[in-house]
């Protein structure tokens, strides 16, 4: 009668194993995507649209807000705009003895 084998209960790789399977891995990977990191952009300039000249750019900077002025403590006027704030805030602590 031919003897069985039967596999260990921790069929796990070593260490060193692992490793060189990730190196293997990783050295693959690289060689893979070389061809796409070092590939020529061959893409042409866009041409100039027509009746475009310069640099033209419809996004300009936004204009700095003016300075708020003082108010009475609860009012403030920014520009055409009076502003009111009011409310309170409100804090809860709490803690439990961890029980």
């Amino acid at each position: 009668m031919s003897r069985m084998m039967t596999p260990r209960s921790n069929s796990r790789p070593s260490p060193v194993a692992r490793l060189t399977l990730l190196l293997a891995a990783t050295l693959l990977l690289a060689v893979a995507a070389a061809p796409l990191a070092l590939a020529k952009d061959d893409k042409k300039p866009a041409a100039p649209l027509p009746g475009v000249e310069g640099n033209y750019s419809i996004v300009t900077p936004a204009a700095e807000p003016p300075e708020a002025e003082e108010g009475d403590g609860k009012t403030i006027k920014a520009g055409n705009w009076e502003l009111t704030i009011s409310g309170y805030v409100w804090v809860q602590v709490g803690a439990s003895s961890g029980r």
